[in-house]
């Protein structure tokens, strides 16, 4: 029986990945020689591959190909390269490791500004946090001066002025840049994935954008700064619930 496997070879060229036919499936193929936003979008087209299949009377032919696929996408390089939690980051000169700063179920890392028309996102944030965090939620917050020379002040000032401003309890680490030679080696990581919700990876647009992370600090949706806090949490109540997102909602003119 024709059998449906990948060459052993991948060429991978602006993100597109070219499948071949071979006659015989190696079941000990590990797909460890791509970089893992090649293998999220890999196993993008393998799911709509074969649940096309199956629409076409040929999933018994790829069931092979399927536990294949299952295999690579479970394999300890994936997760290891996708896994970020071990990132340091800094808190009053000394670092840590991002793990011990996420939520037990998911977190939100935000770019802040304290001198932005979008710093009364600051009120949201910390409706979000005062809701959730009991439940496994977390901020972290770093300031940015990036944009417009907004967030100009020493981090002791910014923390100290937020939190009598609008009460705020989740961590702002020390100052960083997420743009430019400078970046901070999260936002580098955080910005290279491709599949979560915003389309200008690139760079960071202005102050207040947002990553909602899972447990083990892997992205899984960007909002753009102009994504309100409380237009996300729909989001944050059904993965704490459920572990799983709702579909991206459609995109609007906050969306910038």
């Amino acid at each position: 029986m024709l059998s449906i496997g990948l060459h052993k070879k991948y060429h991978h060229s602006h993100s597109n990945i070219k499948l071949f036919m071979i006659n015989d499936v190696n079941s000990d193929y590990v797909v460890s020689d791509i970089n893992s936003n090649t293998k999220r979008e890999y196993m993008s087209y393998m799911n709509i591959f074969l649940k096309t299949s199956s629409l076409i009377g040929l999933q018994s032919v790829l069931m092979p190909f399927s536990d294949v696929t299952a295999a690579a996408y479970a394999s300890d390089d994936i997760i290891k390269d996708d896994n970020i939690m071990n990132t340091m980051i800094q808190y009053n000169g000394e670092s840590k490791s991002l793990k011990q700063y996420l939520g037990d179920k998911c977190t939100l890392i935000v770019n802040v500004a304290s001198q932005c028309a979008l710093t009364p996102q600051y009120d949201g944030l910390v409706s979000l946090y005062n809701d959730y965090h009991d439940q496994g939620f977390n901020i972290i917050a770093f300031p940015c001066n990036q944009f417009g020379s907004q967030e100009p002040s020493p981090v002791e000032k910014i923390r100290k002025d937020m939190s009598r401003q609008f009460n705020v309890q989740f961590p702002i680490m020390d100052k960083i840049d997420v743009n430019g030679p400078n970046t901070h080696p999260l936002y580098n990581q955080l910005k290279s994935y491709k599949d979560i919700g915003v389309s200008n990876i690139v760079k960071i647009s202005w102050n207040f954008e947002k990553f909602l992370v899972n447990s083990n600090g892997i992205p899984i949706r960007r909002y753009k700064p102009g994504f309100e806090p409380e237009s996300i949490k729909d989001d944050i109540d059904v993965y704490l619930k459920t572990g799983i997102l709702n579909a991206r909602k459609k995109t609007t003119l906050n969306d910038y």
